[in-house]
Parts: structure tokens; C-alpha cells; sequence
């Protein structure tokens, strides 16, 4: 099997840097192409959460959700490039950068499928009992329904 391209969602969190090291380690052996993502998931609207208030097939309120997610994938995008300059310097250049708006384990799903890649490298929080409960698990859910084998990174004890 060759890795040629593989997919690294992002949370800035310390195992997504450590699953991007792992990344790096694959790009190195196989010469892949690695695409990392980021998630704007910051004010997920729908016209659900604003029924009553507005109305959801109105110019103005279509054209406000649509300003809020501008500007939240504005902060993401700027926060990407802060964490991977802060973390990696110019090590990944030459690799791809994505910004997505959404729920994170669909967006990385979608991309994945999108983007054809042959595997997937996340961190995971490493949560159990009752709080991946209540929390749902991005990394168990991406696990689940990717196409591709996934390969998920603990963060250091």
C-alpha cells in the first residue's frame, strides 16, 4: 500500500502536534503529500437554532450566518498558521493547508473522501467513562466511517 497523500485534522491541541509529527515521519518515508485540516466549527447556525427569532429564508439573516462564518474561518485560518509556524517553522511547507466550516468529523470525513487520501493521522484526547460519553469522540467517529485506514495519536502523559 502507498501513502501518498495523508490527512491531518487539526485541533491545536498538543496530540494533534504530536500526530503531526507522526505525519511528517510518513511524508518523509513514502514522499506523501500531507493536507492538514482545520475546523471552524465556532457558531454552527442553522436556521433551527433562529427559528422564531428570524426568518430563515430572509436576505439579512442569510447574509449574517454567512458573515459569522467568514470571520470564524478567518480566525481559524490565522490561528492554523500561528500554531504550524509556532510548532513546525518552515517543516511543512510545500504541504497543504484546508480551513472547513462544520462539524469536525463530517468535515474531515468529506475531506478525506474529497481529497482521495490513503490515510488519516489524528490526535485523540484520550477521554473515557462517562465524559467521551457525554462528548461523543471526533477521533472514534472518524475511525468508524473513514474509507481510509485512520491511525490516531495519544497525547503524552
Amino acid at each position: 500500500m502507498k501513502i501518498r497523500k495523508v490527512l491531518i485534522p487539526v485541533d491545536f491541541s498538543p496530540s494533534s502536534k504530536r500526530a503531526l509529527n507522526c505525519a511528517l515521519v510518513f511524508a518523509r518515508k513514502y514522499q506523501s503529500k500531507l493536507f492538514i485540516l482545520a475546523c471552524s466549527e465556532g457558531y454552527v447556525i442553522g436556521p433551527e437554532v433562529i427559528k422564531g427569532h428570524w426568518d430563515s429564508s430572509d436576505q439579512q439573516t442569510h447574509n449574517l450566518l454567512e458573515a459569522i462564518k467568514a470571520q470564524s474561518q478567518k480566525e481559524t485560518e490565522e490561528r492554523l498558521s500561528k500554531f504550524l509556524e509556532d510548532a513546525f517553522g518552515e517543516e511543512l511547507a510545500g504541504h497543504e493547508r484546508l480551513v472547513v466550516y462544520g462539524i469536525p468529523y463530517e468535515e474531515i470525513i468529506r475531506a478525506a473522501r474529497r481529497l482521495q487520501v490513503d490515510m488519516i493521522i489524528l490526535g485523540t484526547m484520550g477521554r473515557t467513562g462517562i465524559e467521551r460519553l457525554m462528548l461523543g469522540s471526533t477521533a472514534e467517529k472518524v475511525v468508524r466511517l473513514a474509507h481510509c485506514p485512520v491511525m490516531t495519536v495519544r497525547r503524552e502523559e
